[in-house]
């Protein structure tokens, strides 16, 4: 049900979706285009400044850890924080089964949770990140960023006792369990061979990466 209600989606966002991404028409705008002209506007600029937002922030967890479990997590944010990020050459890379762990830094600390599988499949021309597992979890499609720096994901966040849900601009209007608050606006940065970083747009102070390997 996901699987078709989301082809639709993609193919309701690009003219050019019934194509695959080899024979996409000449001057057709590229997905990127496509998928950011989708946002609410105050999404637009959601992740400006989010990094250096994040690092204060862990630099403060890290100044008054409050016990040691604390500070060896907040050691490991920043350590794929400072990872090298590199640019992606093929999108054929992301694709498949991986295992995904939340780091999260806020007011009360920093907090690295448990990994849990997640997948990434092609959908015509998006990418479809699909976290379904956990009680936190994230649906949303994802387009490379022209400059080949990131993929750009525009998602939701659900809860496991919750009906899956998609980011709330993609959704009929009817759909019942669309939800503005539970929008999710995030860069996916690769960091090295089946290694990649999913940073969301900070959230009132909070701030949450995804650690994702194979």
């Amino acid at each position: 049900m996901f699987r078709t209600a989301t082809l639709a989606l993609v193919m309701a966002l690009a003219s050019a979706a019934a194509f695959s991404t080899e024979t996409v028409p000449a001057g057709a705008p590229a997905y990127y285009d496509i998928l950011v002209d989708t946002l609410h506007a105050d999404d637009r600029n959601a992740m400006k400044g989010w990094e250096e937002r994040m690092r204060a922030q862990l630099e403060a967890v890290a100044a008054d850890p409050m016990d040691a479990e604390i500070a060896v997590w907040a050691e490991e944010i920043r350590a794929l924080l400072d990872a090298e990020r590199v640019p992606i050459v093929d999108e054929a890379g992301l694709l498949g089964d991986w295992k995904v762990r939340s780091m999260q830094v806020d007011d009360l600390g920093a907090f690295v949770y448990s990994w849990f599988p997640a997948r990434v499949f092609r959908e015509a021309r998006a990418l479809v990140f699909d976290k379904d597992s956990g009680s936190q979890r994230h649906r949303g499609l994802m387009a490379l960023e022209p400059e080949h720096r990131y993929y750009f994901f525009a998602g939701a966040l659900y809860y496991g006792y919750e009906q899956e849900r998609m980011y709330s601009a993609h959704m009929g209007e009817d759909a019942p369990n669309a939800n503005r608050a539970m929008d999710a606006i995030a860069r996916v940065y690769k960091l090295g061979s089946d290694h990649f970083m999913m940073a969301f747009a900070p959230d009132e102070g909070r701030y949450r990466l995804y650690e994702i390997r194979r």
